[in-house]
Parts: structure tokens; C-alpha cells; sequence
């Protein structure tokens, strides 16, 4: 939710759609890969990259779209990632030192979302409550925060 925030504070413009389209979308091809084997899961993810909405992709740019489909393999299913993946990112013009970074930052936001998802992490303060059900819906947004309650 954090991620999605700074998203939009930091894409410019009257961006905030495409933001939440983007969201909603990979978390619906998550859910769904989720109940999948894995090869078949990491696939649907891609499917969803491939087929983003209009909102999605009008905050998207340059590599933008093979970086999502980096992160879809090096999140989910990294003892799977193909040599060609990291080839992808070069075609589409990022460097080595633009691969190192990548590859950090997904490795950052993956070891930060399952420490917190293991924690149980609150969300907290009504301003990020309401950014939470623009991304997520009242009743998700509600379900966590009585999962995430203290005791």
C-alpha cells in the first residue's frame, strides 16, 4: 500500500487511476496465481502484465513493463528465473548497473513485504485507511486491519 502511494505521489501528474488500476490488477493475478502450481501461477501474473488496463499502462513508461515482468519471476519464483529474463531487461536498454538495481529492489520489497506479512504489520492513521480502501475496498481493507489487530 506504502508502494502504491509513493507511486502516485512520484508519477506526476493526475495519475492516481492508473495507480489503483495498476494495483488492482496485480493483486487480482496474484490471488489467483496463488491458488496455482507455481509455474502456472507465475504465468497468470504475466498474462495480467501483458493485459494491464488502459489506466494502468498510461502511468507506465520505457522498460516499465519488462521490469513488471522481471519482478513477476524474481518474486515468486526466483529458483525459476531464466538467464533470458535478465537479456529482456538489456533489449530493453537498462544496463548492468540498471539489472543490479533492479534485482535489489525487488529482493528489498520482497524480504520487507514478508517480514511485515509475517509480523502482522499494521496499517495505521486514517489517511493511509482510506488510501487502502481506494486501492483494496472497504471490506479487504477492513479484513486485514482485524487480522492485523493486536491480540
Amino acid at each position: 500500500m506504502s508502494h502504491a502511494g509513493f507511486l502516485r505521489d512520484h508519477t506526476g501528474g493526475d495519475c492516481e487511476a492508473g495507480v489503483i488500476a495498476l494495483v488492482q490488477a496485480l493483486k487480482a493475478a496474484g490471488d489467483e496465481a496463488a491458488k496455482q502450481p507455481l509455474i502456472a501461477g507465475v504465468a497468470r501474473v504475466h498474462e495480467a502484465i501483458d493485459t494491464l488496463p488502459a489506466e494502468a499502462r498510461a502511468i507506465l513508461s520505457g522498460g516499465d513493463l519488462q521490469i513488471l515482468h522481471f519482478t513477476a519471476e524474481a518474486a515468486l519464483a526466483p529458483r525459476q528465473m531464466e538467464r533470458a529474463r535478465v537479456a529482456y531487461l538489456r533489449d530493453a536498454g537498462f544496463d548492468d548497473t540498471a539489472i543490479h538495481d533492479i534485482v535489489h529492489v525487488v529482493c528489498c520489497f520482497s524480504y520487507m513485504n514478508r517480514l511485515a506479512d509475517s509480523l502482522g504489520v499494521e496499517v495505521v492513521g486514517p489517511e493511509r485507511l482510506a488510501w487502502a480502501e481506494r486501492l483494496y475496498g472497504a471490506d479487504a481493507t477492513a479484513a486485514h486491519t482485524a487480522w492485523a489487530a493486536p491480540g
